[in-house]
């Protein structure tokens, strides 16, 4: 069964830096590139419902009118209740809007706000109350520190000048001559000790593993060892969003899934494993930078990673359904017979397709769950999105939509005999090569055959 878990609701005045807005800012605003990041994330499954906030009737604002129409974005017009503040009105119907929500669609639990603006912190508290997971989404330099701390994850934003097409990039550094978003007292202290491991400016190079290891080491032990830091720690935990900031002097390019890791907590556990401290989590969703002999009540500590723990069929699997591509190794998957069988049907259905533009993932799922009644519904969703990311099944390059794409057999398939093993072993063969790929990309030199060879046998 398909998840539509996900509520994203898009602060405009915020997006635009206030109501003074430059017809290039707004010119260069890219909602699909918003979008795409928060998609990204794991927790995001399917998005159910997308709200914009804003004064529409704003001339400026009508060269978003495409994307928001191909995005499926409902804009919400704000007048402002009085002759020229529009500000509060916005965020007052953004934060009723959620809990609405909230008490009327149980299925919704990730709540994205578009904004940086700190109110937003207490709405992030009470969605926490009734179980629901919420993530932040702003420019760096615009973005509170206190709405950071308490959701449950943070994708910064880069500023629309920034974007590539407008010039190479270069770092904007705050009043205290370090990269925006560096703010926190104690990472300000740590970099005037510690050099950044890479170029903020340098976008393109990444460090290796051993060297990410050993750095963020380094930054652990700082907090161990600077005695404000450390009080902290023993008290009550330092956020995980500060230790994140910390990484953002210090390797500006890091990102936990480009090495291995499905979450920057799990990796913390791995570098954490043979120092005095830990990882833990608070109710309902804190996580903690904690001292292994100095828990406070309530708080459950997370295990820690050794390299062996790296290694496993459970984590492979694990990355493979992490980013992109997603690659779902489900009983489908494993059973060569019914994966053949499906192959087939899916065959027989494209050549009886009567809409020329194909069918949607959650139509595909549909028509195959009729032929394959015994099979999940989510097995047999997550089988054609395998198959969307092998490219057996593609979108036609007209078809612009980005909520919902549309998806045929791709045209090089659709002579082929399914009925023959030959052609299905073909099709296995091309995901197995790309879930390979992915791998050894996340793991290089490090990925284990015989693992990998357990999950996809020869």
């Amino acid at each position: 069964m398909l998840r539509f878990n996900t509520a994203i609701f898009y602060d405009v005045e915020n997006l635009t830096q206030g109501n003074n807005f430059s017809k290039d800012f707004i010119e260069i605003l890219s909602l699909k590139s918003i979008y795409k990041q928060i998609t990204d994330l794991a927790i995001v499954d399917h998005v159910a419902l997308q709200r914009a906030y804003a004064n529409w009737s704003d001339p400026r604002l009508s060269v978003l009118k495409n994307e928001i129409n191909e995005l499926g974005i409902d804009p919400i017009q704000i007048f402002g209740f009085s002759r020229h503040q529009i500000k509060n009105a916005a965020d007052i119907q953004l934060a009723v809007d959620a809990m609405d929500i909230t008490l009327t669609r149980p299925h919704i639990s990730v709540y994205v706000v578009v904004s940086g603006d700190g109110g937003f912190s207490s709405l992030a508290k009470k969605l926490h109350e009734y179980g629901r997971q919420v993530v932040a989404c702003a420019y760096g330099m615009a973005a509170n520190e206190i709405l950071k701390a308490v959701c449950d994850d943070f994708i910064e934003l880069a500023l629309p000048l920034e974007t590539p097409g407008f010039g190479k990039k270069s770092t904007l550094y705050n009043d205290k001559g370090f990269g925006v978003g560096i703010t926190h007292p104690f990472v300000v202290r740590l970099a005037k000790t510690i050099l950044p491991l890479a170029d903020p400016d340098d976008r393109e190079s990444f460090p290796s593993l051993d060297t990410i290891v050993q750095y963020s080491k380094q930054l652990i032990r700082w907090f161990y060892d600077d005695a404000e830091a450390r009080l902290q720690i023993n008290l009550s935990g330092i956020h995980l969003s500060v230790i994140r900031e910390a990484f953002k002097y210090g390797i500006p390019t890091f990102k936990a899934e480009r090495i291995g890791f499905s979450k920057f907590a799990e990796f913390l556990q791995f570098v954490c494993a043979d120092e005095p401290v830990c990882i833990g989590i608070q109710a309902p969703s804190n996580l903690l930078l904690l001292s292994r002999t100095e828990i406070p009540c309530g708080v459950e500590v997370f295990p820690d990673i050794s390299a062996e723990d790296l290694h496993s069929v459970d984590r492979y699997q694990n990355l493979l359904t992490t980013g992109k591509p997603r690659i779902i190794v489900n009983p489908i998957l494993s059973d060569r017979a019914l994966f053949s069988s499906i192959i087939h049907q899916i065959s027989i259905i494209n050549d009886s397709v009567m809409n020329d533009r194909g069918y949607t993932l959650s139509e595909w799922s549909d028509r195959l769950g009729q032929y394959f009644p015994h099979c999940d519904a989510e097995d047999l969703n997550n089988c054609c999105l395998t198959l969307v990311n092998c490219q057996l099944l593609v979108s036609k390059p007209e078809d612009k939509s980005l909520l919902d794409p549309a998806f045929q057999l791709r045209s090089h398939f659709r002579s082929a005999d399914f009925s023959s093993p030959e052609w299905v072993n073909l099709i296995w063969q091309q995901i197995r090569d790309l879930a390979g790929s992915k791998l050894r990309s996340i793991l290089n030199e490090d990925l284990r055959l015989e693992v990998f060879h357990e999950i996809f046998p020869n």
